[in-house]
């Protein structure tokens, strides 16, 4: 009897062993599918929220929280002289938004990558008082125009001129940007957003005329999504959710604008920001800049950023050419975030280990099942 009593001691050993492994098998699964909560920040490179107003629909709506990330996301309203990036490539902020400016600062190391673009059409605009003969990119040269070098507008804005064969380092930056500036007649033309530009001038009761630089071949995206390279690189996955979660906000927030208000009204009235009326101007530009149904949310085509370079090359603000294919972000299934690895081959070993034991088991209750038969 005491060799059965060995045998069960055994076997009630092995049943224990093998419920462990099996319950640490579930938990580090369950820990490498459902992701850890990581904190990363977005740096906003303007101060108007209902230009991202996407990004504020996927905090508030839970949709990065949804997918395992607290997200901090910064108004360019605190840059102070700053860009997004700059706090990017500094290290500061994990992901940021820009236009052209990202081509001209990716030119300098090649660090940055696109993720998504979700202004598809730049509202980039420039602006003078009704009366002011700028027709033509060529009128400026001979005009006070109010300019923020290098900032995103500013770039289009040195892409035009160069386009149509006018030096843009020949028209100095006369003032500060801004509305006031341009009534207060201290410049004859400001860069501003089709976004605010006409409702600002509209409530002040001031006409305005304007020049596209799209009218003049400068076809640039807007507003898009970026990082460092080796911030994507660390975890695809990560920054694969933080994408799917920004899209999942934007396609939330131009389906409910009068929620997104409402939002607004309730977590950003102490930031002092204009809402209300001013966000429900803003919302039919914002649909037909993003595209609308015409383009899928989020669509980046690496042709567009290819002419984009081109152009900016014609400029003294890039040299370089573009490695395209690094400069685009394409998650794909192969891509398996680096944090699960560990954990799935961790899982795979213990589960070889439950399959061993199971087997010990099995066989060791057998051979005591067929000793019982022979006593």
């Amino acid at each position: 009897m005491g060799r059965f009593s060995h045998t069960h001691l055994f076997l009630n050993q092995n049943r224990k062993m093998m419920s462990s492994l099996f319950l640490i098998c579930l938990i580090l699964i369950f820990s490498g599918i459902s992701p850890a909560s990581q904190k990363q920040s977005l740096q906003l490179n303007q101060g108007d929220p209902f230009q991202f107003v996407g990004y504020y629909a996927a905090l508030w709506q839970g949709f990065y929280a949804e997918q395992g990330i607290e997200v901090d996301i910064r108004s360019g309203k605190g840059l102070e002289g700053h860009s997004a990036t700059e706090e990017v490539m500094a290290g500061r902020a994990d992901f940021g938004v820009g236009g052209a400016d990202i081509l001209v600062a990716n030119d300098r190391d090649n660090s940055l990558m696109v993720i998504c673009v979700i202004i598809q059409k730049s509202s980039a605009e420039f602006y003078g008082l009704l009366g002011t003969k700028m027709d033509l990119p060529e009128d400026l040269s001979r005009l006070r125009v109010a300019r923020n070098p290098n900032t995103a507008i500013d770039i289009e804005f040195q892409a035009m001129m160069a386009l149509t064969g006018v030096d843009p380092s020949t028209i100095p930056a006369h003032h500060e940007n801004g509305l006031g500036h341009l009534i207060q007649n201290q410049v004859d033309v400001i860069a501003g957003s089709a976004i605010s530009t006409p409702y600002a001038a509209k409530a002040m009761g001031v006409s305005l005329i304007r020049l596209r630089p799209v009218s003049f071949g400068i076809d640039f995206y807007g507003d898009s999504l970026f990082a460092l390279k080796k911030t994507i690189n660390r975890d695809p996955g990560m920054v694969t959710r933080f994408k799917n979660a920004s899209i999942k906000g934007w396609k939330y927030a131009l389906a409910n604008p009068d929620t997104m208000n409402e939002s607004m009204l309730l977590h950003l009235r102490k930031q002092n920001f204009k809402i209300g009326l001013f966000n429900r101007f803003q919302q039919e530009t914002i649909k037909e800049l993003v595209g609308g149904q015409k383009v899928e949310m989020g669509h980046v085509n690496p042709l567009r950023w290819q002419q984009m370079q081109t152009l900016l090359q014609k400029t003294d603000l890039i040299k370089n050419d573009l490695d395209i294919s690094s400069f685009i972000f394409t998650p794909t299934s192969s891509r398996t975030s680096k944090r699960i690895l560990p954990v799935l081959t961790l899982t795979l070993m213990l589960s070889g280990l439950v399959l061993f034991f199971f087997y010990i088991t099995t066989r060791s209750e057998k051979k005591m099942n067929k000793n019982s038969m022979d006593n």
